[in-house]
């Protein structure tokens, strides 16, 4: 007797588990990454098989998305180039309790997924930082390391942002975020502008830390340092100083 009233609640406990579990989508906003592309959907694939993966082609001149639908990525097409952009449409098109949006190009550390998505859910957060550690030197390019270090002082110590990493491209995000924000950035600024709206609209933050690994097969980066990086300490100023056009819903 024991044993079955044992055996039932196990049963139930786990369909339980299994209806409340949190649907999740990778969001990946891609310009010419067909050399990575594929690796990566299958390598998220691997960790996290239920995960509906969402590649956006930014105006891609090379067969990313094709070969982002033949790993069995959802493929949308935003001709206007601009990360922002590219970004924006994926937030439109998500629907899930957790979004994790990661950079293309295969830097990010993607069996890190299931510890950052168990994380996300037991701490109930809206937006969850991922703070990038270089596993060598060559991660990042002459001059990005002190660019990167510049812009994360002044958010901390001007704007109050309590991450070490603000530019990480490795983000996961709560619904509730995805649809009470609009996004306007355009460009590589958009990392700044998704943070300050988390800690504006005093949402649940946190940060962690994951391997963060050199661009492969040459293909080179395309942030410009100089032009994104004004770009970025714009945004900054306009955000914290002004807070004009950004609207949220």
């Amino acid at each position: 007797m024991v044993l079955l009233i044992a055996t039932a609640l196990a049963k139930f406990l786990l369909s339980t588990a299994t209806r409340t579990r949190m649907t999740v989508e990778i969001l990946i906003p891609c310009l010419n990454e067909a050399p990575c592309i594929a690796q990566l959907v299958h390598q998220i694939q691997g960790v996290l098989p239920s995960a509906v993966v969402w590649v956006c082609d930014n105006g891609s001149t090379d067969d990313t998305a094709a070969r982002a639908r033949q790993a069995g990525a959802r493929v949308l097409v935003e001709p206007k180039r601009g990360k922002g952009n590219a970004v924006r449409a994926l937030f439109q098109a998500a629907n899930a309790d957790v979004c994790v949006l990661i950079d293309g190009d295969l830097t990010y550390d993607v069996q890190s997924l299931p510890a950052l998505v168990r994380q996300f859910e037991t701490d109930k957060l809206d937006l969850l930082n991922v703070s990038r550690q270089a596993i060598d030197k060559n991660c990042y390019p002459c001059g990005r390391a002190l660019a990167n270090k510049i812009l994360n002082f002044i958010t901390r110590y001007v704007g109050g942002v309590k991450l070490s990493d603000v530019l990480s491209g490795y983000k996961l995000f709560s619904k509730r975020f995805i649809k009470s924000h609009t996004v306007v950035s355009s460009g590589f600024e958009v990392e700044m502008e998704l943070v300050l709206t988390a800690y504006q609209l005093k949402m649940n933050i946190a940060e962690t830390f994951a391997p963060y690994y050199a661009r492969r097969n040459n293909n080179p980066s395309k942030l410009r340092l100089l032009k994104d990086g004004w770009h970025i300490f714009i945004q900054f100023i306009k955000m914290k100083f002004h807070q004009a056009g950004y609207v949220c819903k």
